[in-house]
């Protein structure tokens, strides 16, 4: 009931400031995009079991590049 309330309250101060008087909420929805790299040394397995693409230039870390999307 209250995310219903809020989301009025949203609708409404929108079609307020942006003068859009068909301004719906419920047709809006919202994107996350997260990229990362993350590089750790190696613990447990060593560098011969590790595939090339994920080592670094040195050859003594592992790298991980992540992309991630989130939404609602």
């Amino acid at each position: 009931m209250k995310i219903e309330r809020i989301a009025d309250l949203i609708q409404v101060n929108m079609t307020t400031v942006s003068g859009n008087k068909t301004f719906i909420m419920s047709e809006c929805s919202t994107y996350m995009r997260i990229e990362s790299s993350v590089s750790i040394k190696y613990l447990f397995a060593t560098k011969p079991f590790m595939p090339k693409e994920l080592r670094t230039e040195d050859g003594k870390r592992i790298k991980f590049d992540v992309i991630l999307y989130k939404g609602y």
